[in-house]
């Protein structure tokens, strides 16, 4: 079976809110025009993320000096912990495309860490036999994989 390759480009954080893009709205809550008050935007498929300006007044080293951005929490509707600058990836659904098919949950990330997983704990087995041969079985469908080993 052959895995469906994804053509969309992972989307990154603009410099400045005009570089957003088509779609995105200004959803600042109501006092917004204060310019301490951060700007609140939401895209297309609903991630909401806040937007910081420099402050003129702070040193370029620190993150008030600079322009970064800010998710927020789609279920609280608060800003998340952490900075993010442009350039990094979009957070939420409007940022990279979800994969074609993730894998189950608890499938290790690497069908390899598996075998080499159950091999170090099974290493006095495969010392102790004069001959061994074996095929690994791969499954991208779940992200596993299996070790099957033939002792004559």
């Amino acid at each position: 079976m052959q895995l469906p390759v994804l053509s969309a480009q992972q989307q990154t954080l603009p410099k400045d809110p005009p570089g957003l893009g088509k779609g995105w709205k200004d959803v600042t809550p109501q006092g917004g025009k204060n310019p301490k008050i951060p700007k609140r935007f939401q895209g297309p498929k609903g991630t909401e993320i806040e937007f910081d300006p420099a402050n003129p007044n702070a040193s370029s080293k620190t993150w008030a000096g600079n322009n970064h951005w800010h998710e927020v929490d789609p279920e609280t509707g608060k800003r998340k912990d952490g900075h993010l600058e442009p350039g990094e990836a979009m957070p939420g659904p409007d940022g990279a495309p979800e994969p074609a098919h993730a894998p189950e949950p608890g499938a290790t990330s690497s069908p390899f860490s598996a075998v080499g997983n159950w091999a170090s704990s099974h290493r006095g087995a495969l010392i102790g036999a004069a001959v061994v041969t074996g095929a690994i079985l791969l499954a991208p469908e779940t992200g596993g994989a299996s070790l099957i080993l033939v002792v004559p």
